[in-house]
């Protein structure tokens, strides 16, 4: 499968959503293209032209924001908490399924924005981590 994402130097460890035969999958990928997690586990990377991509405008300030609308059913950290990059934060529920809405770099939890049972639209900031 034939994916474009950005260039690698403009990405820290990422996360995308894809949706699939109707079907939202989270991609999680490292800065240097060399990896990507994905619904069905981790895959190697082969960039066979990384001239033909865009970079997309990111702001880089840790703002988790939700990649689909749906109900936040778990809050899994707490403002304080320090944090991996790829961490699940939260719990989404959208289209019935459980999706975990991830720690995009490592750092601390700055503030959540908020709760379980929640709905939440797309790109509303849910979680800030510095």
């Amino acid at each position: 499968v034939a994916v474009t994402l950005p260039r690698p130097q403009a990405l820290v460890t990422e996360l995308e959503w894809l949706i699939i035969d109707g079907r939202p999958y989270e991609l999680v990928f490292d800065t240097n293209l060399q990896w990507i997690n994905a619904y069905d586990g981790p895959h190697t990377v082969e960039v066979q032209d990384d001239n033909q991509g865009v970079v997309r405008p990111r702001s880089g300030d840790g703002r988790v924001k939700a990649p689909i609308p749906g109900l936040i059913t778990r809050v899994l950290v707490e403002a304080g908490t320090a944090v991996q990059a790829g961490q699940a934060l939260l719990i989404l529920e959208a289209m019935k399924m459980e999706n975990e809405i991830r720690a995009p770099f490592d750092g601390v939890v700055s503030s959540i924005s908020t709760v379980a049972g929640q709905t939440v639209v797309r790109n509303q900031v849910l979680i800030e981590v510095q």
